[in-house]
């Protein structure tokens, strides 16, 4: 099984070496973290690999040494100091180098403004450059692919208002459609997140399959049933029934309110489980 080394200055290395990993002060997920130690990972934290030479012919000998890492003011922005008299050397197997990825912005117009490393976009996901969008990785320090379909979803979202002009929509770009303040929670008892199961370490280690198992058809539907189905009406009545005025009307496909008997007491906001029910004050 190899090994994984990265060094400060967020470069990784892998390092096959006598079946263990050894990670050099890097950014990782704290469940591969754990699962790495599960799997008698060895840690070797704030050091950085200097040199690589052969050793005995077969091997390799990894020269390092041990730093001092202060981050700077903004995000990427570090220094890197060797401590002096802290050399080391690991003895390896084999060494495959991985340095990770930066986007590639040279290809692009001069006039698509960047962000450091980065390309610069809106709330919508818009550069500077008229209808060009853009997201994921080429736009943000954020390595989840959940972000990156949010991303895309805003982008969506403001390619279709761009050739759609004048539409309506109610949603707010780049921000949660409904917040928890606008749930009535109260409507939802507690109930606890299904745990994932894990392969066992002696099987992941013999058979290199997925550690990180699904979850069982009857846990899938739990997890279904603790959506807040946030801003979407579900149509329980409960703005029907607690209006004390009659005031909301059962219609094809929702409800309607007949404003001639609302006083605005905004019942049926506060009742309503999913936050789909909004009041604005009528333009005068």
């Amino acid at each position: 099984m190899p090994f994984f080394l990265g060094s400060i200055l967020l470069r990784r290395l892998e390092i096959i070496w006598r079946g263990r990993i050894i990670f050099f002060q890097l950014p990782a997920q704290r469940e591969e973290l754990t699962e790495a130690l599960e799997e008698g990972i060895t840690l070797v934290d704030g050091a950085m690999l200097q040199s690589a030479t052969l050793h005995e012919g077969t091997g390799l000998a990894l020269a390092c040494v041990r730093v001092r890492f202060e981050a700077g003011e903004v995000r990427g922005d570090f220094t890197v100091t060797p401590l002096a008299g802290s050399e080391f050397t690991l003895a390896a197997d084999a060494l495959v180098v991985s340095i990770g990825q930066d986007p590639e912005l040279s290809v692009l117009p001069s006039s698509c403004t960047r962000d450091g490393a980065l390309l610069q976009v809106d709330a919508r996901q818009a550069t500077s450059v008229d209808r060009v969008w853009a997201g994921g990785d080429l736009t943000s320090m954020a390595r989840f692919v959940t972000q990156a379909v949010g991303m895309g979803e805003r982008a969506a979202k403001a390619i279709d208002d761009a050739f759609n002009p004048g539409r309506d929509r109610a949603d707010d770009p780049g921000e949660p459609v409904v917040g928890l303040s606008n749930i009535a929670t109260y409507y939802y008892p507690p109930q606890a997140r299904a745990a994932a199961a894990h392969r066992g370490v002696d099987d992941r280690l013999a058979s290199g399959a997925e550690v990180q198992l699904g979850l069982e058809l009857e846990q899938t539907l739990a997890e279904a049933g603790r959506c807040f189905s946030c801003g979407t009406c579900i149509h329980c009545d409960n703005c029907f029934h607690y209006c004390p005025d009659l005031a909301v009307k059962r219609v094809d496909g929702g409800y309607a309110v007949l404003t001639d008997y609302c006083k605005g007491c905004g019942i049926c906001v506060r009742e309503c489980p999913t936050g789909s029910m909004k009041m604005r004050e009528e333009l005068r």
